[in-house]
Order: structure tokens, then C-alpha cells, then sequence
């Protein structure tokens, strides 16, 4: 998602990914990454695993956390490109509302945080 000042011009965007103006209130955000995850459910993540559909009533930063782990299905996310106040209790949140649609969310201990498909072994 990418964020732009008024004016500024709408840059060649990629199949998954949007834009939304930086003075944007956070139901126009929410409403267009839930956008952007159900284009990408419709697809597999780079590793050729499913990507999971976003719940819409997640606040702001659980859906700031949540497409940054579901962008990378599979792959260990490390806690520093998940800068949201309150992390411990935003991937609870998330633990919940991702684990019935068949993901869990495992602490990689300090490293990060590994989004899979429920029963999933590696």
C-alpha cells in the first residue's frame, strides 16, 4: 500500500498493490487492504502457499500487522517490520481472527513471527 501526499502523481502500481492518500481516514485504509487481500487470496504467495483473506473488522495496526504476515506466508517476519504500538497484544488479536480462516501465528522468540496454515509442518 502505498501512501501519497495530495497532488502527488499515482506511480505504475504492480497486481498487488494499491495506493490511498496520506489524509485518508482509516475506514478508506481498512476498506483498500481488504482489497488488496482478496486479490491476493485468490493467489498463492511466493512460496506457493495461500494467502489468507483479511478479516474486515481488524483495527489499524492489526491490519497493518496482518498483511505484512500474510504478504509473507510461510517466511519468518522479524518483529522490526512490524513497528505497531502494543505488538504482544495486536498478534493476539490476530491469533484469534486468523485462526478461523486456518492460520496460526508462531513466536520465532525474539527473531519474529511466522505465519502458516494450521497444521502445517516444516
Amino acid at each position: 500500500m502505498l501512501v501519497l501526499a495530495s497532488g502527488v502523481a499515482v506511480p505504475p502500481l504492480l497486481a498487488r498493490e494499491d495506493w490511498i492518500s496520506a489524509n485518508s481516514d482509516e475506514r478508506d485504509v481498512a476498506n483498500r487492504l481488504g482489497r488488496l487481500a482478496r486479490t491476493a487470496s485468490a493467489r498463492t504467495g511466493s512460496t506457493g502457499s495461500v494467502v489468507p483473506v483479511l478479516p474486515p473488522d481488524l483495527s489499524a495496526d492489526q491490519h497493518r500487522v496482518a498483511a505484512r504476515l500474510a504478504a509473507s506466508v510461510d517466511r519468518l517476519v522479524p518483529k522490526d517490520d512490524l513497528p505497531v504500538d502494543g505488538l504482544d497484544d495486536v498478534i493476539g488479536a490476530l491469533r484469534a481472527a486468523l485462526a478461523s480462516l486456518g492460520f496460526e501465528i508462531t513466536s520465532v522468540g525474539d527473531a519474529g513471527y511466522l505465519l502458516e496454515r494450521s497444521g502445517a509442518t516444516t
